[in-house]
């Protein structure tokens, strides 16, 4: 009996030590949706992430913004990503040589 309640311990401790080096891991709600999808302890109903874009679709403006229900996390759960393009001066440069 001893035993048994000895590896129940185990396992709880070892539980318990994944949550808190998941917490440990991310600062905020859009590091720990990042880092993992275990890693899903941001419960607010509505969590905002912010993506900026290496390359843009050329046949619109933005910004687009998607929702989603991720893996592991209660169905109450939506996140809103928004996909911000933002183009350097080198690649503005570089659409107008083409063009013209």
């Amino acid at each position: 009996m001893a035993v048994e309640l000895l590896g129940l311990l185990l396992l709880l401790a070892l539980s318990h030590a994944e949550k808190d080096t998941c917490l440990k891991s991310a600062a905020s709600c859009d590091e720990c949706i990042q880092s993992d999808s275990a890693c899903a302890w941001c419960t607010s109903p509505h969590a905002q992430v912010t993506v900026e874009a290496a390359e843009c679709p050329s046949n619109g403006t933005g910004p687009w913004s998607i929702l989603l229900t991720p893996r592991h996390i209660s169905l109450s759960v939506k996140l809103e990503i928004t996909l911000v393009c933002k183009q350097s001066e080198t690649q503005h440069t570089n659409n107008k040589q083409h063009r013209g």
